[in-house]
């Protein structure tokens, strides 16, 4: 990445030029320029990027983008312009947060997102409490609750399907909401019952964005398999102080050791160097007592709507050879952590970014390398269509 980017401090030693009203050059210094403010915050959450997020490079390799030119343009736009916080608000999401497109889940919070993450005694809540930020999202939406919405249960999440009776079956999910899992599981539970002697179960998560982790597992993986399924991950971070606010070694990071590195042949080497701390993660799904002993074959079907914990329930059923993956490539990103948020000190803008760069068992990021499927959709047919004609051809 080019690093166009002046830092604070050589900032702090230029004499900085405008034009006056009569055409005449004036030369301030930073502190009395009219657009101080912004550009000290400016200078704020390029270092707090720089320093913290470990996704800017695969930003650039993903989306094509110059993190550096990109840093640099809105430096100057905001030196030349005149705006008030809301103007320098847009503008900023407009010439520089909307170039990641979500990447690294690099993005500003409008007011609903702000107090939705204003979690009392965590780092969340330390670092988005603060005069600035409540002057400039204002009073708390009437809507939000204690779960800023988490555990409210979507109607017609599930729909489940007998294609052909003792043969295929079909469940689709729109979302992996977490306050579905319980609900959801009372419609799914029942039916792999019935269908545990077909011959095929079709799992359809295509325009699935996510939500809980523990969705696919709980609801659907514990009662299909018969021996316990693990998998793993790894999560690096950088040496940034507020990163540090966020994960100490009460989160299990310790230093990278040169073998872990060994060990994961498609780390990008451009990215190696950014990594100080690393915590390797193995999970197993166990078979519950109550597995439905289904002995068929199993299909998942994805799309590129598949984001997070859709994702996710994709990288395990690959790890774990759980079913067999159709479709197109995922939207990527099952692999995370929480994300870390900012507050720029004199707007009080907010936002948040993924401060770990998680891989999976391979050193595959998932921002960068998206799940693929093991068949691909055939020409001019969808996931299921695909499947189907698989099926009926004996050609799985």
């Amino acid at each position: 990445m080019k690093r166009m980017y002046i830092g604070l401090m050589l900032l702090l030693g230029l004499v900085l030029a405008a034009c006056s009203s009569d055409g005449q050059a004036e030369y301030y210094e930073p502190q009395h320029h009219p657009q101080a403010r912004f550009l000290e915050d400016l200078d704020y959450l390029f270092h707090i990027l720089e320093s913290n997020c470990p996704l800017l490079n695969s930003a650039e390799r993903a989306l094509g983008i110059d993190v550096g030119e990109l840093m640099e343009n809105m430096r100057q736009m905001t030196y030349n312009r005149r705006w008030t916080d809301q103007m320098f608000y847009a503008n900023l999401e407009r010439h520089f947060f909307q170039h990641f497109r979500g990447f690294g889940h690099l993005s500003l919070f409008d007011v609903d997102w702000y107090y939705m993450h204003l979690w009392p005694d965590t780092p969340w809540g330390d670092v988005l409490d603060n005069p600035a930020s409540r002057e400039f999202y204002g009073s708390a939406p009437a809507w939000i609750g204690d779960s800023g919405g988490f555990d409210v249960v979507r109607q017609g999440n599930v729909r489940t399907e007998s294609i052909e009776e003792g043969r295929i079956a079909l469940i689709t999910i729109n979302s992996f909401n977490h306050g579905n899992i319980e609900h959801d599981g009372e419609i799914v539970f029942p039916f792999l019952q019935s269908v545990a002697g077909y011959s095929h179960l079709i799992i359809d998560i295509r325009g699935n964005g996510g939500g809980s982790s523990g969705y696919f597992p709980i609801v659907l993986m514990q009662f299909l398999i018969d021996a316990p399924a693990t998998y793993s991950a790894n999560f690096f971070i950088m040496d940034g102080e507020h990163i540090g606010l966020f994960h100490g070694e009460q989160t299990g990071f310790a230093p990278v050791a040169a073998e872990v590195l060994a060990g994961l042949p498609y780390l990008h080497p451009d990215d190696v160097p950014l990594f100080t701390y690393h915590f390797h993660a193995e999970s197993t799904i166990y078979p519950s007592e109550d597995a439905v002993g289904f002995d068929g074959k199993i299909w998942l079907l994805v799309d590129g709507r598949n984001f997070s914990a859709a994702d996710f329930a994709a990288v395990v059923t690959r790890q774990t050879g759980f079913a067999t993956i159709v479709g197109e490539p995922t939207g990527g990103a099952g692999i995370g952590w929480q994300p870390i948020v900012f507050a720029l000190p004199n707007t009080g803008i907010a936002g948040r970014f993924q401060g770990v760069y998680s891989t999976d068992h391979l050193g595959r990021n998932g921002y960068e390398f998206v799940t693929q499927p093991d068949i691909f959709n055939r020409e001019n047919m969808s996931a299921l269509t695909t499947v189907l004609a698989l099926i009926e051809e004996g050609g799985y």
